[in-house]
């Protein structure tokens, strides 16, 4: 096999091809994280690089060196970069439970604290910062987009709720503007 065939996940996009060293020195520098994402040919599917043998320290175990057949995380091991595995985001996704309905409920709840009532802002914008919390640690990003929301359009209904508390209490006093 050629030297130059790790693949690696970067905010979400497919990197690479790098040598192992190259992924070595990555993980050394802090440019990649033990649960970002590699891969290279003959590996069944993307796994965390902290789980694959030798990308963080330890030297390159024949598991690696063979194209190590690491945890599956589901999907088709056919994706449209030379062979890798990829699916939405540049990764294969179905890796743990899927947040997606809770994110669509952060994001209503969001929604409705700008429109009407501020406490659901905050209940929101809570729950989509703990959605984001359990996607990171099962690895399936599904929902992503709505969990974001959920975290902006709270905290917007957190600013317009401040915003109406200090003109209610400012009116209250007899004090304009």
């Amino acid at each position: 096999m050629a030297a130059a065939e790790w693949y690696y996940t970067l905010n979400n996009q497919q990197q690479g091809p790098v040598t192992l060293d190259a992924l070595q020195a990555m993980a050394a520098n802090g440019q990649i994280q033990r649960t970002d994402l590699v891969w290279r040919q003959g590996m069944a599917n993307w796994t965390a690089a902290g789980d694959v043998p030798g990308v963080f320290g330890g030297g390159v175990s024949p598991a690696a060196q063979a194209g190590w057949q690491g945890p599956a995380m589901g999907g088709s091991p056919v994706g449209a970069y030379g062979g890798a595995p990829i699916g939405y985001g540049g990764y294969n996704q179905a890796q743990g439970p899927s947040f997606a309905s809770e994110a669509k409920t952060a994001m209503f709840l969001s929604i409705a604290g700008i429109l009407c009532c501020g406490i659901l802002g905050i209940v929101g914008l809570i729950q989509g910062i703990n959605i984001q919390k359990k996607m990171a640690a099962s690895g399936n990003y599904e929902g992503k987009g709505m969990a974001t929301a959920a975290v902006v359009c709270g905290a917007i209904a957190c600013v317009f709720m401040a915003v109406g508390i200090f003109v209610r209490l400012n009116m209250r006093h007899g004090r304009g503007f």
